[in-house]
């Protein structure tokens, strides 16, 4: 298994079992220094909704958008220019 494929199964792991914010941003950080870009850790966290559910979700994709919002987070993702970077907000 590579170095990226390791990296986005752990995103995705830790997102579904509500690791701290803290765990999943150093993955989503690993992914990318591995070679990943942003939309394969992203999609990472998405493949978690229908089995760990909205709030696992939510706590992933804010954990993920303070690594994509991060000065620098471009540079390490290929290809990738992060067009949404608002903040987003809980009702």
């Amino acid at each position: 298994m590579s170095e990226i494929d390791k990296e986005l199964l752990l995103v995705g792991a830790f997102t579904a079992l509500r690791s701290a914010p803290v765990i999943i941003r150093a993955h989503v950080q690993k992914s990318l220094k591995a070679g990943a870009d942003l939309r394969q850790s992203l999609a990472a966290i998405e493949l978690t909704l229908l089995e760990a559910g909205r709030s696992a979700l939510d706590g992933g994709v804010d954990a993920w958008h303070e690594v994509a919002a991060a000065p620098g987070a471009h540079r390490l993702s290929r290809n990738m220019p992060l067009r949404h970077t608002q903040t987003r907000t809980h009702p």
